[in-house]
């Protein structure tokens, strides 16, 4: 900042006002009104030394990081923070990350999920589509079924159900969202219990629930429930 050719009381000013603009871009980080903070006639506690103080504080407790975005994609991210409200970007992210890692806690990685996951890619991608086709012959012991719909003459829309361990499950499905060129990636999960019977077809109590699938009366058959646990 230049305060050459400025009188004492013009410097202190521009001084001043430049401390009133910091103050202004970082009172919100630590939730105090930012008059109270840096009122022009008086300064009311917390003074500038304990709002630089907190500040410290508060700085020596974040880690920095930089993310890459399309130029498309941050303009989005920039309209969503102006709807939602938001003073900054580092804000949103924050929020963002914490919501996602609140919805994995929910999980427990050693119970059983049926779900799916669904994907955007570009087919013309160089190995993506089989990248993707041998990650999931690889867990085809998941995999139920998969459904590929041809969006245009670039873009493909990949649905693919699950069923197994909800750890595994999770880390398959990731694994693909994760794939350099898929887009809009989700994964939906459902909880289950399951619960394994085998009985004799054409007994009476497997024909008083409806059931008639033709197998011979004598031959016992295994049948996997799985109870959706919500």
């Amino acid at each position: 900042m230049l305060l050459a050719g400025l009188t004492k009381s013009q410097a202190w000013r521009a001084v001043h006002a430049r401390f009133v603009r910091r103050c202004r871009r970082r009172a919100s980080a630590i939730r105090i009104p930012v008059e109270r903070a840096c009122g022009t006639t008086r300064i009311a506690d917390p003074g500038p030394w304990r709002l630089n103080r907190s500040l410290a504080r508060r700085e020596a407790e974040l880690e920095r990081v930089t993310i890459s975005l399309e130029e498309g994609l941050l303009a989005d991210f920039d309209s969503y923070i102006a709807r939602k409200g938001y003073q900054n970007r580092s804000e949103a992210i924050r929020d963002l990350v914490r919501d996602r890692l609140e919805a994995d806690t929910g999980e427990d990685p050693a119970g059983y999920s049926v779900g799916c996951v669904s994907y955007v890619y570009n087919h013309h991608q160089r190995d993506l589509a089989q990248r993707l086709t041998n990650a999931q012959h690889g867990h085809h012991d998941f995999v139920l079924s998969a459904l590929h719909v041809h969006l245009d003459h670039e873009n493909c829309l990949e649905v693919t159900l699950l069923r197994g361990p909800t750890g595994a499950l999770r880390a398959f499905a990731e694994s693909l969202i994760a794939e350099t060129g898929v887009r809009h990636g989700h994964l939906h999960l459902t909880a289950v219990e399951v619960a394994e019977t085998r009985h004799r077809h054409g007994a009476p109590a497997h024909a008083a629930q409806g059931h008639s699938h033709g197998h011979g009366s004598e031959t016992p058959h295994r049948h996997l429930h799985l109870k959706p646990k919500t």
